[in-house]
């Protein structure tokens, strides 16, 4: 399956605006997902938007060993062995400082709750414009912008 990040006109100012504030500080990034080709977009695309460090795991052991100075985890619900929200409610309970973002295919509102339960912070659907996750990260980059659950 290949995944396209598009961006519009639209997605291009919010782009600009989450540039200059991600410019100040380079964040961390942890993408965890076992589809190898959706986890490898969301890297290039974030890659190529921002001054940020990506790190890659495809599941959750993996994840538990790439934990130092995080900002952000994006989470796959799918992964083999121990489930994303598993590790969401492990990682929220250890390190909360750490913003949690489920990113998933299974957008139903049973597994919206359980992140929701377990302590993710956002909840974005893996169908969703490339605008929703540059969201999460213009958010993250503004303390007191107000938090939404699903974006």
């Amino acid at each position: 399956m290949r995944y396209s990040l598009n961006v519009t006109s639209s997605q291009q100012r919010v782009l600009s605006y989450t540039r200059r504030r991600l410019v100040m500080s380079r964040s961390k990034v942890l993408i965890v997902d076992d589809d190898d080709t959706f986890r490898q977009a969301i890297s290039v695309f974030l890659r190529e938007q921002f001054s940020v460090e990506i790190r890659e795991a495809t599941n959750y052991q993996e994840a538990l060993q790439q934990l130092d100075n995080l900002d952000l985890v994006f989470i796959d619900i799918s992964l083999p062995g121990e489930s994303g929200l598993d590790l969401t409610a492990k990682l929220k309970s250890e390190h909360p400082e750490f913003v949690v973002s489920i990113l998933t295919i299974h957008d139903s509102p049973e597994y919206r709750e359980a992140a929701l339960q377990r302590g993710a912070d956002y909840f974005v659907s893996k169908g969703a414009p490339a605008e929703n996750i540059l969201e999460v990260l213009q958010i993250r980059r503004c303390p007191y912008a107000p938090k939404p659950y699903a974006v």
